[in-house]
């Protein structure tokens, strides 16, 4: 099916390609209508025996090397695209049709070089796109026979209104004891930031449509004056993932740890299992289900188990738009009998959508909602809790070349609660640079 699909792509990206081709001489002419109108074999028949005498013409070898490929003359046609290219380095055209031709051959590392090479070239939007889907299932196939190994580095520079997400207020009304200072580590502070992360990912097929999957993501954050909020977190993943015709399933075992100031404050284990479907060509749902154990050291009586189940959405709207959209609703149980005012209900809701504005320019923004009842009431403040929280995310991305990217993010969090130490706004910006390999 893949096979298909990647075959009918490349005959819309050919006509896009032939529409622009200038003929010289009615032999060519007469080519270039027959392969438009999908009679390739005729054409093949027309313009081989004049080869011996047409041999060095681009016009000629590019016509001559598409008709070779779409019978199946895959070695004479990549000896005509090659001598096209020989003559003119930049044709984006004879990169495509030789990168088919190689495809055709199992070549894969060849055909993708050709693509990518292509992609660089000022060609179309809509044969921009073909090119980025058919890399796409190269990329899968080369997946489905051999295992892989990824991994990226990033740096990143930036500003943090409220690095400690804690309420702008100096003192919290308290009953029974009045009006009480809060300690400043409990209130906003801000501060610049710089930040590395990285991360490796491994996939291992096993046989069947079966893969093992693993991986491991770090950061380290380092505040440039407010080093007691300082953190740095990493986790882990193993995992086995089945595809079968439209359908992905992934079960997944995690692990995590939190550390602030050089302190575990968070250990997570937990298992996450997810169906996603491809609908047609655009259109992909999924549905999800999530645990997780959430451990504090030295204060087990804020630990809790978290279950989450939601569902996805994304579309293609267009050959540059994408749109997104999630709902899930879960649970946060204390595992202290008598700490239900630390668990909660929970439900939110994410809707977002990116922008290709060029080869190299993404843009991006989405936003968050979710809404948090607290079981029992805050011991301290002898008042029921519920929370609101809400995330605005913008950015844009630049590739600077095949492994190296530029981004900007801005982000902003906007929680209300009906306990007021817990109200807080939070602002950032960041800038990074990224190294896939």
């Amino acid at each position: 099916m893949a096979k298909e699909w990647t075959n009918r792509m490349l005959a819309v990206l050919m006509l896009a390609f032939l529409s622009q081709t200038a003929t010289a001489d009615e032999s060519s002419d007469k080519a270039k209508v027959l392969i438009e109108h999908g009679q390739s074999k005729e054409a093949y028949q027309l313009l081989e025996p004049l080869e011996a005498s047409r041999a060095g013409d681009p016009v000629f070898d590019l016509l001559f090397g598409i008709a070779a490929v779409d019978v199946g003359q895959n070695t004479r046609g990549v000896f005509a695209l090659e001598r096209v290219l020989a003559l003119q380095p930049d044709n984006a055209r004879a990169r495509v049709e030789i990168g088919r031709a190689y495809l055709a051959l199992g070549e894969h590392r060849r055909a993708r070089a050709e693509f990518e090479a292509a992609r660089q070239q000022p060609v179309p939007e809509g044969v921009q796109n073909t090119i980025d889907s058919v890399l796409a299932v190269i990329e899968r196939a080369e997946d489905s026979t051999r295992s892989r190994w990824k991994g990226y580095l990033e740096g990143s520079l930036g500003t943090d209104s409220n690095i400690n997400s804690a309420t702008s207020s100096r003192s919290a009304a308290v009953p029974g004891l009045g009006l009480g200072i809060l300690n400043p580590s409990s209130t906003q502070r801000g501060d610049n930031f710089g930040m590395i992360s990285g991360g490796v990912s491994y996939r291992r097929p096993l046989g069947d449509g079966y893969f093992l999957t693993a991986g491991a993501n770090g950061w380290l954050r380092n505040n440039f004056s407010e080093h007691d909020f300082d953190t740095h977190a990493l986790d882990g993943s193993v995992g086995v993932q089945h595809l079968r015709d439209k359908d992905t399933i992934n079960v997944t075992a995690t692990g995590s740890a939190f550390v602030l100031d050089n302190n575990r404050l968070r250990d997570t284990w937990g298992f996450n299992a997810q169906w996603q479907r491809n609908l047609d060509a655009v259109r992909q749902v999924s549905v999800y289900g999530q645990y997780a154990n959430i451990s504090y050291p030295g204060q087990g009586i804020r630990n809790v188990d978290r279950y989450v189940l939601g569902a996805a959405y994304a579309q293609a709207v267009s050959g540059r738009v994408i749109v997104f959209g999630s709902a899930y609703a879960g649970q946060e149980v204390a595992r202290e009998s008598d700490a239900d005012w630390l668990g909660h209900h929970l439900w939110g809701v994410r809707a977002g959508a990116q922008y290709r504005i060029n080869n190299r320019w993404m843009a991006y923004g989405n936003a968050f909602f979710e809404s948090r009842n607290y079981g029992g009431t805050e011991p301290l403040f002898n008042e029921s809790r519920r929370d609101e929280q809400t995330d605005f995310n913008l950015g844009v991305d630049y590739q600077i070349e095949r492994f190296w990217k530029a981004s900007l993010r801005l982000t902003r969090v906007v929680n209300h609660s009906t306990v007021d130490i817990f109200k807080y706004d939070r602002e950032m910006a960041t800038v990074s640079i990224r190294r896939d390999f």
